[in-house]
């Protein structure tokens, strides 16, 4: 009778650390929904000039506050599709002989709008913005722009 119940003991013991095992076995595969890159895109450059050097920024994605600053009008940006040449080398220089995809000039309160493609030949556009020095303005570093 022992044996008996020693036996039943290791069964039920057996079977209820497998049943997780074997409940597992029906999951369904989750997978992320992947958005499309939207056919057209709206770019907002925001071109500032200091009175006094800011303070390092973390770049969170919300929008940034600069109290020493105001809106700076009338600087332009020459905007290449470099797509071409990124996704072979992942190189985000612009070729010397590259002619500007498109222009834009800050007005208003220091902003320019421009709509730019999502794809470039089927692929995801990738854009540099290069501001055209002004005098007395100090050129900010080129921006490149990687869809989506």
């Amino acid at each position: 009778m022992k044996n008996i119940k020693t036996k039943i003991w290791t069964f039920l013991g057996t079977a209820i650390m497998l049943l997780p095992f074997v409940l597992g076995l029906g999951t369904a595969e989750v997978s992320a929904a992947v958005s499309p890159t939207p056919e057209n895109v709206t770019v907002n450059l925001h071109k500032l000039k200091f009175t006094s050097a800011p303070e390092n920024q973390i770049n969170n994605g919300t929008e940034l506050t600069f109290p020493n600053s105001e809106p700076l009008n009338g600087v332009e940006f020459n905007v290449y599709d470099i797509t071409a040449t990124y996704y072979p080398s992942k190189d985000t220089a612009v070729p010397a002989d590259a002619t500007p995809f498109a222009s834009v000039t800050t007005s208003g309160e220091g902003l320019a709008n421009l709509t730019l493609p999502g794809k470039s030949d089927g692929k995801d556009a990738v854009y540099v913005f290069v501001e055209t020095p002004k005098p007395g303005v100090e050129t900010s570093p080129n921006i490149v722009l990687s869809l989506p």
